[in-house]
């Protein structure tokens, strides 16, 4: 079965913008919009929240296939709810976590 006939979501072109308020926080709209016409559509909190938007890159968001930090489904319904999706940037603790699992994970001197 496809991921569509699963979820009802489609593969969608994004653009990813940084967020200046902080590292690694990302802002994801539908691609083909220029940056002022993002910033003009979002919510005032959420501008205040993010800061002011930098363009970083198009990527195409695939039911079917992982996104490195964000769950592609989530992403995807909120796309389709609100317009955007704002990626947070991992916490210390999830940091420390993945640090944790890497190192057990090489512990036995086997190649990357």
């Amino acid at each position: 079965m496809s991921a569509k006939a699963e979820t009802g979501l489609v593969a969608q072109r994004l653009s990813a913008f940084r967020c200046a308020r902080k590292a690694d926080m990302y802002l994801f709209v539908p691609a083909g919009r220029d940056q002022a016409t993002v910033e003009a559509e979002l919510p005032d909190g959420l501008m205040q929240a993010t800061g002011r938007l930098t363009y970083a890159m198009d990527f195409t968001a695939d039911p079917a296939r992982k996104l490195a930090r964000s769950d592609v489904q989530q992403v995807l319904q909120n796309i389709a709810e609100k317009g955007y999706y704002l990626q947070m940037p991992q916490s210390e603790a999830d940091i420390e976590a993945m640090m944790t699992i890497i190192s057990a994970e090489t512990s036995g001197n086997r190649p990357l």
